[in-house]
C-alpha cells in the first residue's frame, strides 16, 4: 500500500520554485525539490516521491516528519557537512539522464568513464566512491559480462526477417494443415561441451578471492538442441562432430518424434545446415535467420542457462557430463523452458495464422 504524506507545506508553489531557481547547493536542492513536487501534487505518495528522486521511504519519512514538520524550512536546509549520512553529490535531473544512458545496451566501460562522462557532458567533478554509491545503490546498476556479436551484424537484416516470419508461415499454413495437424515453430542450434572446466563469478566478502578447482582437459562433444519456444518442448541429442551426416540424422530423429505436426525451424547459417546433402524430412522446413545473429535465436538461451549450471564444476568423464546435462534438462517443467525462450516475433507469427489461441 502507497503511504500518503499528511504534510502541510507553508510555503507557496511559486516560492519553491523561485529558490529551486536560485539555489546552487545539490542536498539543498533535492530537499525542495520534495516539498515542490509535493506542493504541487505531482507527486503524493512516498513511494512516488521515492522514485522520483531516487530516496527511500524512510530517508523521505525523516524529511517530513523529523525535521521540516518540527523545524521548518530553515531546519530542513540546515545541513551538518561535518558527516554522516550525506546527500548524493549527482543532481536529481543528472541521475535521470544516467539512468537513460545505463538503459541502453552499451553502456559503460567502468566507473571511470561514467565519471569522465559527467564531467564532459554536465560539468560535475564527482569522486570516484560518488559515483560507485550512485550507482550501483541508488540506480541499481553495476558491471555485466557483455554478450558479444559480429562486427558485420546487421540489425536491419534482423528486424526484416522477423517481419517476414508471419509472411512465411502463412504462405504453408493451408497446403500444411490439409496434411498435419497444426503448424510449430522451433529453433535450433549446437554447442560445444567438454571436460575443461567452465568458470563464473562467486560472491565471497570483499578482500575475499573466490577460488574454483579446474581441469583443462580438452575431450568434448556437441549438443544438438531444439526448443519450440511457444511450448517448452525440447530435444537434445549429443554427437561427437558438427557435420552434415549428424545434422541428417538429429532431423531424421526429431521428424520421428512429432510425426502428426508441420516443424519450421529456424537455424543459423552454418555450412552443414544449408548442405545440398540433406534430405529434409517431409514435415520439416528450415528457416534460415540472417548471418552472425544468434541472439536472434532463442536456442542460444538454452546453452547460456546449462552453461551457467555446470559452471565451476569438474567431471570425471564425458559420460559423467552427459549424465549431468540429461538429468539437468529433465529436471525443468516445459514452462520453464518457454519463459527462457520465448520471443514476441514467434508468438505474433503463429497468433496470426491461428496457431496460438488468444483468451481475453
Amino acid at each position: 500500500m502507497c503511504r500518503v504524506f499528511k504534510l502541510e507545506i507553508l510555503e507557496l508553489p511559486e516560492t519553491l520554485e523561485s529558490l529551486l531557481k536560485e539555489e546552487k547547493d545539490v542536498r539543498k536542492r533535492e530537499r525542495l525539490q520534495f516539498l515542490y513536487w509535493y506542493k504541487t501534487g505531482q507527486a503524493k505518495t512516498r513511494q512516488a516521491l521515492g522514485a522520483l528522486l531516487n530516496r527511500s521511504q524512510f530517508t523521505l519519512g525523516q524529511w517530513a516528519d523529523n525535521t521540516y514538520r518540527t523545524k521548518g524550512l530553515r531546519g530542513l536546509l540546515h545541513l551538518d557537512y561535518r558527516g554522516g549520512n550525506l546527500a548524493p553529490s549527482i543532481p536529481v535531473e543528472i541521475q535521470w539522464q544516467l539512468k537513460e544512458q545505463l538503459a541502453q545496451p552499451e553502456g559503460f566501460s567502468s566507473y571511470k568513464a561514467i565519471q569522465t562522462w559527467l564531467k564532459e557532458t554536465h560539468g560535475l567533478d564527482v569522486p570516484l566512491s560518488t559515483v560507485h554509491g550512485t550507482v550501483k545503490y541508488r540506480l541499481k546498476a553495476g558491471p555485466k559480462m557483455p554478450r558479444p556479436y559480429a562486427e558485420n551484424y546487421d540489425p536491419e537484416a534482423v528486424e526484416e526477417f522477423k517481419k517476414t516470419v508471419p509472411d512465411t508461415l502463412e504462405k504453408i499454413t493451408t497446403p500444411c494443415l490439409e496434411r498435419y495437424s497444426t503448424i510449430r515453430y522451433w529453433t535450433q542450434d549446437e554447442s560445444r561441451f567438454g571436460l575443461k572446466t567452465i568458470t563464473r563469478r562467486r560472491i565471497t566478502l570483499q578482500g575475499v578471492k573466490p577460488l574454483v578447482k579446474v581441469q583443462w582437459q580438452f575431450n568434448a562433444f556437441y549438443l544438438y538442441g531444439i526448443v519450440e519456444p511457444l511450448t517448452g518442448e525440447v530435444m537434445i541429442q549429443d554427437y561427437h562432430r558438427v557435420n552434415t551426416e549428424n545434422f541428417q540424422q538429429f532431423l531424421n530423429d526429431f521428424s520421428e518424434q512429432y510425426p502428426h505436426d508441420f516443424h519450421v525451424i529456424q537455424t543459423d547459417n552454418a555450412s552443414f545446415h544449408r548442405s545440398s546433402d540433406l534430405v529434409m524430412p517431409d514435415n520439416v522446413m528450415l528457416l534460415y535467420q540472417p548471418p552472425h545473429s544468434p541472439q536472434v535465436n532463442s536456442s542460444e538461451q538454452l546453452w547460456d542457462w546449462s552453461k551457467d549450471e555446470i559452471a565451476n564444476r569438474v567431471f570425471p568423464s564425458l559420460d559423467s557430463l552427459k549424465l549431468t546435462l540429461k538429468e539437468l534438462f529433465l529436471s525443468k517443467p516445459k514452462a520453464f523452458f518457454s519463459s527462457l525462450t520465448n520471443r514476441e516475433f514467434i508468438f505474433d507469427a503463429l497468433q496470426k495464422i491461428g496457431m496460438v489461441l488468444v483468451t481475453i
